[in-house]
């Protein structure tokens, strides 16, 4: 049984999750003690970041409970609730939900997160988070690709010897001949035996920058040297193709 049972609500609602969370209390013999309670405009924030969320973080010991309504009232995002689930589960803290589910979408049911039921639910959580990172990241990946495809902007640097140009959201990867014509000579200055060093010295005496407006230096130029090849050798595979 656990030594220190508190009880956390968060409005809209408070009344009726504050009956659900007492009844609930009753009905397994715990003794309820403290209850925090938020605001409506403390519920975007993380749980044990909202104002009565953090009261109820340092009234926790090794084996309190926490009684909360619902998922809904505390959830914000995974990541947040791994990272309580976490810390909770080396505490041995126990979370007691009133109610997990709704009528609406399946049978209701009370869960007391605990021993293998706090490894399971962190264990599902953590392969939940780790496929809405790789459907959120596939999902950013295929954007670019479908906007590189249409000529349209798909990332903040267009590549040396490129610029975007036109209107904000419908920019248009077009030649830089300026840069372009700054990617020749390096190109020919490195054959010549010249090293990147050297070369970024030179340009940076010039006042010759980017077409991004930076300086010059030996890791541009050397990036700069390999797309003047790369470009040179995709021109001559389109010539003979």
């Amino acid at each position: 049984m656990p030594n220190h049972v508190v009880g956390y609500a968060c409005e809209p609602g408070a009344p009726g999750q504050l009956a659900m969370i007492q009844g609930y209390c009753s009905q397994l013999g715990l003794q309820l003690g403290d209850v925090f309670t938020d605001t409506a405009d403390a519920a975007g924030l993380s749980w044990l970041q909202r104002p009565a969320g953090e009261q109820l973080a340092t009234r926790l010991e090794p084996g309190s409970a926490v009684v909360v309504a619902g998922l809904k009232q505390i959830y914000t995002s995974m990541e947040a609730l791994l990272t309580v689930l976490g810390d909770w589960r080396q505490l041995g803290v126990i979370l007691y939900i009133v109610r997990v589910g709704d009528f609406s979408s399946g049978p209701e049911f009370s869960l007391a997160v605990e021993g293998e039921v706090s490894d399971l639910m962190v264990r599902a959580l953590t392969i939940l988070r780790a496929f809405d990172r790789s459907a959120r990241s596939q999902a950013v990946r295929e954007g670019m690709r479908r906007r590189k495809l249409e000529g349209r902007k798909y990332c903040r640097h267009p590549g040396y010897g490129f610029t975007w140009r036109g209107k904000k959201g419908r920019e248009r990867r077009e030649p830089h001949p300026s840069e372009q014509a700054v990617m020749a000579k390096i190109v020919e200055w490195w054959d010549a035996g010249y090293s990147w060093y050297q070369i970024a010295a030179h340009l940076l005496r010039h006042g010759v920058r980017t077409a991004q407006g930076r300086e010059w230096s030996p890791s541009r130029v050397r990036r700069a040297y390999l797309a003047a090849l790369q470009q040179r050798d995709a021109s001559s595979a389109g010539n003979v193709s």
